[in-house]
């Protein structure tokens, strides 16, 4: 069972009222996601697109874009939700409107090799050649290798940065020799 607060409304700058079915546990599944972000608590980090109805996501927006959001306890009393968690809430509708799941992870969750690898869009074993090469910090665990999330993050910025310079040197280059412009003829 929640905590009383958590079986509270969530108010934003107005009143949040659901009807109709299912829409209970769509209640309260937002309702858990607030308190355990206030609380630090996140356990179930996943929200699917599908678990919480249009309708929901509509008047969720209207109020999140109004105001910040108060949470209301069972008792009445109130408590103000700090600009930067009403602006986690508006990140949040707004990508479940566009029909995106939402995953919180703390920055410094570890991950294994492989959920690195995963993470990179690489194999396994590149990733633990960049490890051993010392292009990308970790820490053991035993004798398990471990990469903090905010190491991939800023791994994963520095490449895409990387890729971009050098993508733009070499069309820098092929204008530089009119290779844009010269027309190839069939070899045959």
């Amino acid at each position: 069972m929640l905590p009383a607060m958590a079986r509270s409304t969530v108010l934003m700058s107005g009143t949040l009222s659901i009807h109709g079915p299912n829409l209970h546990q769509t209640r309260l599944r937002l309702l858990r996601l607030a308190y355990n972000l206030l609380m630090g608590q996140i356990q179930d980090r996943r929200i699917e697109p599908s678990e919480i109805s249009p309708e929901i996501l509509k008047q969720l927006d209207g109020l999140v874009h109004a105001g910040h959001a108060t949470l209301v306890g069972a008792d009445g009393e109130k408590v103000e939700i700090p600009q930067a968690l009403n602006d986690l809430l508006l990140y949040i509708v707004d990508a479940m409107q566009r029909r995106q799941a939402i995953f919180l992870m703390p920055e410094d969750e570890a991950f294994t090799t492989q959920a690195a690898a995963n993470f990179l869009g690489m194999s396994r074993p590149y990733l633990l050649r960049l490890l051993d090469a010392g292009k990308l910090p970790f820490h053991r665990v035993g004798t398990h290798r471990r990469i903090v999330f905010r190491d991939l993050v800023e791994f994963q910025k520095t490449r895409s940065s990387e890729r971009s310079r050098a993508l733009s040197n070499l069309t820098k280059l092929m204008d530089d020799h009119d290779v844009y412009d010269r027309r190839l003829e069939p070899t045959g």
